[in-house]
């Protein structure tokens, strides 16, 4: 994929491992200034339309989500939208889908917070979650790995606009060395999700694959 307008200031990561043929592109930045705005136009540029910057409006809901509004163009696309910032790294996320982004450096959990967070299941599959990201096989990391699966949640609570606010334990990841599928029990909700780690941080994408509520 091609993309115009990518300040210098930007990288692009590319999830080569996402099965789906909608765009997304995430960018990581030391600067904040015009990121969103930014995303939003190359998006459009990549699906053959040109807007100003003037004309991308983003509205921050009261659920925290970005809102996109396209000013005297007809679209009927749906600009989805997330940020995510640690230290002076800033992050955006723009697609057609549902999507949320986080980044985060390695946490030092306590085993209450991994208990609060954590199912069973993804406790005792701890390694797989170590080993998706991390394929040297080296000793497994629970801490890297527990800030993985945190992230993942962090990403998804993102993407519905809930925040802190929804039980981690109702985000059901599942993984094996190829793809992680994220579930909401009692929920319609489904996500694939997806890790990088890039520059010291842990970044993970969600996107949504099954939105019918």
């Amino acid at each position: 994929m091609t993309i115009s307008g990518i300040a210098h200031s930007q990288k692009e990561i590319f999830f080569q491992n996402r099965t789906k043929k909608t765009p997304i592109l995430v960018y990581l930045s030391d600067k904040k200034e015009n990121m969103g705005k930014m995303a939003v136009k190359d998006l459009l540029y990549s699906m053959g339309i040109d807007i100003k910057n003037s004309n991308i409006v983003i509205e921050k809901l009261d659920s925290g989500q970005p809102k996109v509004h396209l000013q005297e163009i007809k679209s009927n696309k749906n600009i989805n939208l997330s940020f995510s910032h640690k230290g002076k790294y800033h992050l955006v996320a723009v697609g057609l889908t549902p999507i949320g982004i986080d980044i985060e450096k390695k946490r030092n959990f306590s085993l209450n917070f991994i208990n609060k967070i954590l199912t069973k299941n993804e406790i005792e599959d701890i390694n797989k979650i170590f080993y998706f990201i991390n394929t040297k096989k080296e000793e497994v990391d629970i801490n890297f790995a527990c800030t993985c699966l945190f992230s993942l949640k962090e990403s998804v609570s993102k993407a519905i606009g809930k925040g802190l606010a929804i039980n981690f334990h109702r985000i059901i990841i599942k993984y094996d060395k190829n793809s992680i599928k994220i579930k909401i029990n009692h929920s319609d909700l489904a996500f694939e999700g997806y890790l990088k780690y890039e520059k010291g941080h842990i970044i993970s994408l969600v996107e949504a694959i099954n939105l019918t509520a």
